[in-house]
């Protein structure tokens, strides 16, 4: 994606800042399994020293990592914007900059603050050394700190639009670019020169650039398959070629870069391209890999990269030998659930994970193939069987440890597998149903037909009587033998099914939810307001069910799809493909980017229970304009413990006005600005940990 931002008014950024932090609820509800940490989009990170790192980007993520990138842990940063970059000042400060407002710690991650910079966004943050840095964002600004970023000052503007990039040699010499714009300065910011630069239209960023020296910088646009340097500050500026193949029908768009020495370079693209140089950029050979990489940095004898779904890797010190050490890009798209400990998925370019301690850990299998899997099965712990594009089917009977190809179906796509025992079993795909009898050795074809009937659903209630879905429903009392279609016709459902019990089992696709309470002979559509589109179900055991979708959207209903609470999943924006649960509490989802997510009290609260709290009282200030005093009016339904707290512009709690007990009915609490600066401030409610409402106070003088 491109960094295309709108410019966002501080006083919305912090509006936007408290109503995020009323969505989050104190209880763990879902949390990451795999990658440890997060499975989100990270765009930027620092090392403190050679142990101590911290990475940020989607979502508020933020994650630590303290012996060298081996493990990382998720931190609660507060927020859900977008973060792009982070600075160590040392192990236990950071600041950290995004679409909201900058956050800092100073207790090695445990508590973040916001501080105020600017009331834009900043997109990137780039230090010299531990006191002097730099900040870049909206409206052309560039700021400079030289006390490690507790005081800021201005610099002239380089332009007015949004800056994405900066980077400095030292006080002087500095380079800073967005939009169709590339501007360098050799006086500390005091003028900035626009470059003469040609760009594609309708436009172009340049997100991967460096300031080697005084006197050699360098850049690379998104589009234009080009490498830009300059060896006097930008007075002339040489080119040379370089290739970028189409990704399908996709273009590939340089991230990052960076040069070792003059002549050692390296550049990273979207889609896992590395682009080498030996000889100042002249020349340039082009390597895959299967990373999607957004920002490089060399830190400690490593080149790092961060990137896409959560990933962390490195090249040594001579950029060689890569070490993924966290989150990756293929997708997991079906699961097996053995038992409340074994849990086994599988993915894209051969995945197949498997977890052992409840989803504490997970081990990837060596399924050797790069071939994508769609479909897994497992019969105990021990044998199981998983089935994937180009005909793929293959068996293990050690738990993962050797995986055998038993057959190929040739030409076909294969969706779902679903065995009995070793020898029984039933396998969909793309216009094909087959049954097998001996492990898979040789099938029996129940249907074939139409490549675009996708039979994607499929789910047995015991081991005779079974559903396929796929645009319409199909069912077996025979153990696969045969099939009859029920209810639903041409116009049905069928991307996932979960059945309850011998009357109840729902079936998911795009926006409509489809219920049967005859097992199949009837069925009613559910159409659930709002921006949906669901890809997988199941019931828990004790009735209670979850739909998963497009965007990280979790869904929860006890009345069977009549109506759906959403959780509050604000840690990933990922699809999901499938939603497994062991027992009514613990559950498994996997899904985009190979993020798989845990939850071992059936989810709690909901962003709909939230609102019962919110519901229940009315807050108003008045007058407003404040000068000097105000009356906070606070109306009750019933008696509620409640925070209410006084923060100022930078997100600073200023005074707690009242905490504890309020009785129902209308309270009335005078606030007294009288020592206070003029400008805008903002009331918020709390119940508990989570700020449900706030209003602004604004202060005349």
């Amino acid at each position: 994606m491109l960094f295309i931002f709108p410019l966002i008014k501080s006083l919305y950024i912090l509006l936007v800042f408290i109503f995020t932090i009323g969505n989050l609820n104190s209880q763990t509800k879902w949390e990451w399994s795999h990658p440890k940490g997060t499975g989100n989009d990270l765009f930027g990170f620092d090392f403190a020293d050679d142990m101590t790192g911290y990475a940020c980007g989607d979502l508020g993520s933020i994650i630590k990592t303290t012996d060298g990138g081996v493990s990382w842990t998720g931190l609660k940063s507060g927020v859900n914007y977008l973060l792009y970059n982070a600075k160590c000042i040392n192990k236990d400060t950071v600041l950290v900059v995004g679409l909201g407002q900058s956050l800092r710690t100073t207790d090695g991650g445990q508590t973040w603050n916001t501080f105020f910079v600017t009331p834009g966004q900043l997109i990137d943050i780039n230090f010299l050394n531990n006191q002097t840095g730099y900040v870049a964002g909206s409206n052309g600004g560039v700021f400079k700190t030289t006390n490690s970023g507790w005081q800021w000052t201005q610099l002239s503007s380089a332009g007015n639009s949004l800056l994405t990039r900066c980077s400095f040699f030292n006080e002087q010499y500095g380079i800073v670019t967005g939009q169709n714009r590339i501007y360098l300065t050799s006086n500390g910011g005091a003028n900035w020169v626009l470059q003469n630069i040609t760009y594609l239209p309708p436009l172009e960023f340049v997100e991967a650039v460096q300031y080697f020296d005084s006197n050699f910088v360098c850049f690379v646009k998104t589009f234009e398959r080009k490498f830009y340097y300059s060896t006097n500050h930008g007075v002339n500026w040489n080119t040379s070629d370089f290739t970028l193949p189409m990704n399908e029908s996709n273009v590939d768009i340089p991230r990052s870069l960076y040069f070792k020495n003059r002549d050692t370079g390296i550049i990273v693209t979207d889609f896992g391209r590395v682009l080498r140089t030996t000889n100042g950029g002249l020349n340039w050979n082009l390597e895959f890999t299967t990373l999607r990489i957004y920002r490089i940095k060399y830190e400690f004898k490593k080149l790092w990269m961060a990137g896409k779904g959560g990933t962390m890797a490195y090249l040594d010190s001579i950029f060689n030998n890569l070490t993924v050490q966290s989150g990756g890009i293929n997708s997991l798209n079906d699961m097996c659930v053995v038992n409340e400990n074994v849990v086994y998925a599988c993915g894209d370019r051969g995945d197949i994970l498997k977890t052992t301690n409840q989803g504490m850990s997970w081990l990837k299998l060596k399924s050797g193939n790069t071939t994508r899997l769609n479909g897994i099965s497992f019969i105990n712990e021990n044998t199981g069987f998983v089935v994937g594009d180009s005909g793929l089917f293959y068996k293990t009977t050690n738990g993962g440890n050797n995986w055998n190809s038993v057959n190929n179906i040739s030409g076909r796509i294969l969706l779902r597998v679903h065995f009995f025992n070793e020898n029984e079993g039933v396998v969909t795909g793309r216009g094909i149903i087959l049954k097998t009898f001996n492990g898979g050795i040789s099938f029996d074809t129940i249907y074939s037909g139409l490549f675009n009937h996708s039979f994607a659903g499929l789910e047995f209630f015991n081991n005779t009587t079974g559903f396929i879905g796929n645009g319409r429903i199909l069912r077996t009392t025979n153990a696969g033998n045969s099939y009859t279609e029920v209810g639903l016709g041409s116009s049905g459902s069928g991307d996932d099914i979960t059945i309850l019990d011998s009357n109840n089992l729902l079936t998911v696709t795009g926006i409509y939810i489809f219920r049967s309470t005859n097992f199949g002979i009837n069925w009613t559509r559910y159409f659930p307001s709002g921006n949906n589109s669901f890809f997988t179900c199941d019931y828990t055991t004790n009735g209670n069910l979850f739909l998963g979708g497009v965007s990280g959207k979790i869904y929860k209903s006890y009345d069977h799809g009549n109506s759906l609470e959403r959780y509050d999943s604000n840690f990933t924006n990922q699809t999901l493909y499938k939603v497994r649960f062991v027992n009514a509490n613990t559950g498994f989802i996997v899904g985009q980017n190979g993020i798989i997510l845990k939850t071992t009290n059936g989810g709690l609260t909901s962003i709909s229970s939230n609102n019962q709290i919110l519901n229940n009282y009315n807050i108003n200030i008045f007058p407003n304009p404040v000068n000097p005093t105000s009356v906070l009016e606070v109306k009750l339904n019933k008696t509620q413990n409640l925070n209410i707290i006084l923060y100022d512009i930078t997100g600073r709690e200023i005074r707690k006005i009242i905490t504890g007990n309020l009785p129902a009915g209308v309270n009335r609490i005078s606030i007294d600005l009288t020592s206070f600066s003029s400008g805008v401030y903002f009331c918020v409610v709390k119940s508990g940990d989570i700020s449900l409402t706030s209003k602004k106070i604004v202060k005349l003088n």
